[in-house]
């Protein structure tokens, strides 16, 4: 119909109109989510996943490896990952031995969350 020069449309059913709450916004979610995608399956390491966070203020990419059997240990490295998966292979042991045989200063230095016994 026309109205004053505009055309309004006829809508045949009632339309709501929702507007999402201020802790809903981009700027209030938990850091975790806003640093980066979900962990998505690593094409360099069948098995793992990969998590891609971008640097804030800058173009570099940081890289986290997870495995399910590791599920507490994050590795912020591909040298730690190969580090693991070479101990298992040269051991025949599973990854949570190979990376528990690998002395603790080394696999600081690409690994969190390892709780030593």
């Amino acid at each position: 119909a026309l109205s004053n020069g505009f055309i309004l449309p006829e809508c045949p059913e009632e339309v709501t109109i929702t507007h999402k709450s201020p802790s809903s916004s981009v700027a209030n979610q938990d850091k975790s989510s806003k640093r980066g995608a979900l962990p998505v399956p690593s094409d360099e390491f069948p098995g793992w996943t990969v998590k891609q966070v971008p640097r804030q203020g800058s173009s570099h990419v940081d890289k986290y490896w997870y495995h399910p059997s590791l599920s507490e240990v994050t590795f912020r490295s591909r040298v730690g990952v190969t580090a693991v998966l070479t101990q298992a292979e040269r051991l025949g042991v599973d990854l949570r031995t190979a990376l528990e045989s690998i002395p603790r200063d080394d696999s600081r230095k690409w690994c969190t969350g390892l709780k030593t016994s």
